[in-house]
């Protein structure tokens, strides 16, 4: 009986271990599932958008964007960042599907993003966040806007490679009908407080993506400099959900097969041994 019980506790320690192990290949894949349905709902709604409605929808951003053109009040910090909102509209602008207002993809790192409105931890749980107070990612000289992502999260990738970008480097912006194709020009490491690069420069068109870095130490801020180049729509529409959702279901039953596997063999042996 005694021997039964270590045998039962050895594969329940194996499954566990196996689990802890896949947990973070499995829970990416499935975020990156989520992450490109949301980003594929978005691409459906905005088709069904006259062209005089976007029109005044890039408007309406435009106005709060002219708003923030000499704002020097950037914060990373998440509960600072949202208190700090002064355009009482300010969720209501270029918000689809839950709070997503466009997408980002970068190439280089193979991601695809949804961008959501504020740094909340729930927004930067599931995407990338748009500090608000800073210029909707829509380009136009003067602006400068900023976007936030976590590294190091166990259960999604998001920005944890954007150390990888170099200088020269290309990433994308998703708004409504239109694509934004910025160029990396600068990057640097600053410490939580120091904003400066942040600042809008005049007859200048920046994005800036920020993350945390050392990786899993998180004392700095990581920021990579994206100056517009051009509007590039003919980038290719994120459709990779269903392929992440088979990867995902083929890794859950793999593990399914291999612990009933296991359990089969334990039990075999135990009846030989009667």
């Amino acid at each position: 009986m005694k021997n039964i019980v270590v045998k039962i506790s050895i594969v329940l320690l194996f499954i566990l271990g196996l689990g802890i192990a896949l947990y973070p290949i499995v829970s990416s894949q499935i975020a990156e599932y989520r992450q490109n349905k949301s980003i594929n709902t978005y691409n459906d709604t905005i088709k069904k958008y006259k062209k005089n409605d976007i029109n005044n929808l890039f408007k309406e951003a435009e106005k709060y964007n002219q708003s923030r053109s000499a704002c020097t009040d950037i914060l990373y910090n998440t509960s600072s960042s949202e208190s700090h909102i002064n355009h009482k509209n300010y969720y209501d602008i270029l918000n689809f599907e839950n709070g997503i207002m466009g997408y980002i993809s970068i190439p280089k790192i193979d991601i695809n993003l949804p961008i959501y409105h504020g740094i909340s931890d729930s927004v930067l749980r599931k995407g990338v966040g748009h500090i608000s107070t800073t210029a909707f990612p829509i380009s136009g000289m003067g602006c400068h806007s900023v976007l936030s992502g976590h590294t190091g999260l166990p259960s999604a990738r998001l920005f944890t490679d954007l150390d990888r970008l170099k200088i020269n480097d290309y990433f994308y912006i998703k708004i409504l009908n239109k694509t934004f194709k910025y160029k990396v020009d600068k990057i640097s490491v600053v410490s939580p407080t120091d904003t400066r690069e942040l600042i809008p420069v005049k007859n200048k068109n920046y994005v800036t993506l920020v993350t945390c870095t050392p990786y899993s130490i998180n004392t700095n801020r990581l920021l990579v400099r994206g100056i517009f180049v051009e509007n590039d729509d003919k980038q290719p529409v994120v459709k990779r959900e269903e392929k992440t959702f088979l990867y995902c279901c083929i890794c859950s039953v793999g593990i399914a097969i291999e612990v009933i596997f296991l359990v089969k063999i334990k039990r075999y042996r135990m009846k030989m041994k009667r």
